[in-house]
């Protein structure tokens, strides 16, 4: 006998949070590949448009090392105390995010000793808000799947057993002679190609949000030239809205710090379309452990 197909409530729900967490990462991973920035140590980048996407107002200053180790610019949460007469922070208390020593626990002047991120948005709220949505889609194709291995509701002192073998794909179930047996046919719809065309169309949706081009199919077969452009068009207005705050941040980071820290858009990554794929199994990604 198969083992049994039918998920409990525990199960589904475990299968549904994994599906979550893989769609989490692949959207966190495109929004990472976005952007290339030079002058920064290893993985510091990664750690700056990570808290970005998480939605983390972010304060760049200067490490408590000795001076033979020149500037050397870190970034924290903060948190801000006292405003000026048009609501900008006057002084800066950062928040780290571990216990590293140099890490400046005294009151910041904002604009002398720190200068400031702030997001516009919390990305990742959107993204999750689309995330429950393809976990839906998904769920649904793999109960339409399902009930098409049981076009007949059957009735019978061995039905459970025979469910289970019809679900592991078993070809052939054998039952008892004596069994009596009632069938209702379910007539389900399949359904299985309208929700991958919704799924392809809520991703694509996503994409455009995050600044990520992921339109080929569409574009071919029922979008006109000038939809195509208006696409791109807002593609490029959300990644460009955020390429240049970054600029001016960093720019002024440099002014103050005499850094040479430059962003620019990972042109290798979006010379190629992000087409919506099927999710996939990856391996926990490691913990930020940046300054």
């Amino acid at each position: 006998m198969g083992r049994q197909q039918w998920l409990s409530r525990k199960e589904i729900a475990i299968q549904k949070d994994r599906l979550r967490n893989i769609y989490r990462r692949k959207y966190r991973s495109l929004f990472l590949s976005l952007f290339k920035i030079e002058g920064l140590d290893y993985e510091v980048d990664k750690y700056i448009l990570s808290k970005i996407y998480e939605g983390v107002n972010l304060a760049a200053f200067k490490l408590n090392i000795n001076a033979e180790a020149g500037t050397i610019v870190g970034f924290q949460p903060f948190s801000e105390e006292g405003y000026d007469l048009y609501s900008h922070p006057i002084n800066i208390r950062l928040i780290p995010t571990n216990n590293w020593k140099y890490i400046p626990r005294k009151l910041l002047k904002n604009e002398e000793e720190v200068t400031l991120f702030k997001v516009d948005y919390i990305l990742l709220s959107i993204v999750d808000t689309y995330v429950n949505r393809l976990v839906d889609i998904d769920m649904t194709i793999q109960t339409n799947l399902k009930l098409h291995k049981m076009p007949f509701i059957v009735t019978s002192d061995q039905e459970k057993d025979a469910i289970d073998q019809v679900l592991s794909d078993i070809n052939v179930v054998a039952l008892s002679k004596d069994v009596g047996l009632k069938s209702i046919q379910t007539n389900t719809p399949y359904i299985i190609d309208k929700l991958n065309k919704y799924r392809m169309e809520v991703e694509t949706e996503l994409l455009t949000i995050i600044g990520v081009k992921g339109m080929k199919f569409e574009k071919q077969a029922q979008m006109t030239t000038d939809e195509v452009n208006m696409n791109d068009e807002e593609i490029n207005s959300y990644k460009n809205r955020m390429l240049d705050k970054l600029t001016i941040w960093f720019d002024r980071v440099n002014e103050l710090f005499g850094t040479n820290i430059k962003v620019m858009l990972n042109s290798e990554y979006h010379d190629e379309e992000a087409m919506p794929e099927e999710p996939e199994e990856q391996d926990q990604e490691e913990e930020e452990n940046a300054i």
